[in-house]
């Protein structure tokens, strides 16, 4: 497995974990979501270009997975912990 790769799947790791933490807080969609995916896509071309199709793999396989691990643990944290409001332990 090559160091680029491996670089590949580190970006994907903690881009999907950033995501995750978008997860039930998207107010303006019609400004958000084409923002992240427009900035998955500046992510994704350099992968795309030093690494070709298995790197652009590994990438999105990687960010689904840290957004999938990150959503389900909140999900866990606000059941174990009884929060009904996502933002309500956020408030300052």
């Amino acid at each position: 497995m090559s160091s680029a790769l491996l670089g590949a799947l580190g970006v994907g790791l903690v881009w999907g974990w950033l995501l995750g933490m978008n997860e039930g807080r998207i107010f303006r969609g019609w400004r958000t979501v084409p923002g992240l995916a427009l900035t998955s896509l500046i992510l994704a071309a350099p992968i795309v270009w030093f690494q070709g199709i298995l790197g652009l793999a590994g990438f999105g396989g990687a960010a689904f997975l840290a957004w999938w691990l990150h959503v389900e643990w909140r999900q866990t944290l606000r059941q174990r912990f009884s929060v009904t409001d996502a933002h309500e332990g956020e408030r300052s």
